[in-house]
């Protein structure tokens, strides 16, 4: 397996690069990269970023949550918790108040917006 996912890997990470460095962004990555999702905490990716893109890579998690959070401080929930944290803060911000009170059927409406205003 190990000689099938690290050259995708490397891969995944030249493009990335390439891509930043089109936008001319690539000056703004001093501090390195951080990986989240399910495949980052495989054995080696952050070796493997590091090498490809020679910038400082770490793994990371979700961040400012509280509660039992043993299950979800987890790299391969970091998108799905910002996307509920984000939620969460624009609540009343843009004037809007969440539907019904609960908060997943809200996201899920507000996500089919999203969907809506971009396809």
């Amino acid at each position: 397996m190990a000689a099938i996912i690290e050259p995708r890997a490397e891969e995944i990470f030249e493009y990335a690069i390439r891509e930043i460095k089109k936008t001319h962004y690539s000056d703004m990555l001093s501090s390195g990269i951080v990986l989240t999702g399910g495949s980052s905490i495989m054995k080696g990716m952050t070796e493997i970023a590091e090498k490809t893109t020679g910038l400082p890579v770490r793994l990371g998690g979700p961040g400012n949550i509280s509660g039992n959070t043993d299950n979800i401080n987890h790299p391969m929930y970091a998108t799905g918790v910002g996307i509920l944290l984000c939620a969460i803060q624009q609540e009343g911000s843009d004037g809007r108040k969440f539907r019904n009170g609960h908060l997943f059927d809200n996201i899920f409406y507000r996500m089919k917006g999203w969907f809506r205003e971009f396809f």
